[in-house]
């Protein structure tokens, strides 16, 4: 049926019953023609947008959520890194709970009060005041108190970690669709890893049973950016699914083991681009290849994909020669490990 606002108003002339003229400019045909743009736009804004709002697989952001209220299953939110706080000073000096301190300018707060020790040091166990992955900094880069303590230092000898961002739509859709179509029940495969896929920061996950012989479950965790999770994802996985699972079972929670993969080719490049313009774009390119590979099951990269990709790369005529971690063999992974990119290297001239 057209709904369009001509398609309206074509329905509007043909119902009408008082011989009413229709032509362009008279007082009845504007009337039908107002009532019929309100109507076409009426349904194209809120009408035919109703089945993508409702469904899971065509929902976004807040649609998208209450499309999977009938599930039971959240959408993951962000969580806060967290890590330790190192304070240097004068002995005796208080640290109170609550101290801000910052690397750049993302902020760390203190989740107690501790005083400085004779050696002229303590430790304080804190968060990031914002949740996000943007808290998980590296070793080292704490370094401003604000405000100032009289006399005192700060630093993290270890990163901060387990930030994490709210669930994005298309990892939320795919966690919903495989909570439809692969059915869990009592602590199956499939159970284990629907528990590990709950936790904030996990991007999948493979459930090994009788692994270390009966009763034992082993899941493997890959984090939400295709790759190794730190220890404080583990352990919230470790302890969610322990909350949850069935008695008996002996669970070892482990992070995904990586292939990593270095590239090399050589091509003839067309004029006006060079090596690493290419280098660039193929390395996106295989990137996305790479997280394509299934993570539960075994797969193959293809040498000859490789080659196929990085000659679609825009500036590239042809492909003298490549290989893929020094051969020209495809390689191969088990379920629970995934392809990690470390180098392409393009080699090219006219």
């Amino acid at each position: 049926m057209d709904w369009s606002s001509n398609g309206i108003l074509q329905r509007i002339k043909d119902g009408l019953k008082l011989p009413s003229s229709t032509i362009e400019g008279t007082f009845s045909m504007d009337n039908a023609s107002a009532v019929a743009e309100e109507i076409a736009r009426m349904i194209a804004m809120e009408v035919q947008t109703i089945p993508d709002r409702y469904f899971i697989d065509t929902a976004a952001g807040a649609d998208l959520d209450r499309a999977a209220y009938d599930l039971q299953l959240p959408r993951n939110q962000a969580r806060a890194a967290v890590g330790t706080l190192v304070f240097s000073g004068s002995a005796d000096t208080i640290i109170p709970a609550g101290t801000v301190a910052y690397a750049d300018k993302v902020g760390f707060q203190t989740q107690m009060e501790t005083a400085i020790a004779e050696d002229g040091t303590c430790r304080a166990p804190a968060h990031c005041i914002s949740a996000g992955s943007a808290g998980n900094v590296a070793a080292g880069t704490v370094d401003t108190l604000r405000p100032t303590i009289s006399g005192v230092s700060v630093t993290n000898d270890q990163p901060f970690t387990g930030g994490t961002d709210t669930e994005t739509d298309d990892h939320y859709r795919t966690r919903l669709l495989q909570r439809l179509q692969r059915p869990i029940t009592g602590g199956n495969i499939a159970h284990y890893e629907q528990w590990a896929l709950e936790v904030p920061g996990v991007g999948d996950a493979k459930c090994l049973d009788c692994w270390a012989g009966g009763g034992t479950v082993k899941v493997i965790v890959l984090s939400d950016d295709n790759g190794i999770p730190d220890d404080t994802i583990i352990q919230n996985v470790k302890k969610y699914i322990e909350d949850n699972r069935p008695t008996g079972a002996q669970v070892t929670i482990a992070p995904a083991d990586s292939v990593d993969v270095s590239i090399t080719a050589a091509v003839d490049l067309a004029d006006g681009y060079s090596a690493a313009d290419v280098q660039q774009a193929a390395a996106e390119e295989i990137r996305k290849y790479l997280i394509s590979l299934p993570f539960r099951t075994a797969a193959v990269l293809s040498y000859y994909r490789v080659a196929d990709i990085i000659f679609g790369v825009a500036g590239v005529q042809d492909i003298t020669d490549h290989t893929v971690n020094g051969g020209k063999v495809s390689l191969h992974k088990e379920p629970g490990q995934f392809y990690r990119l470390q180098e392409v290297r393009i080699n090219g001239g006219q």
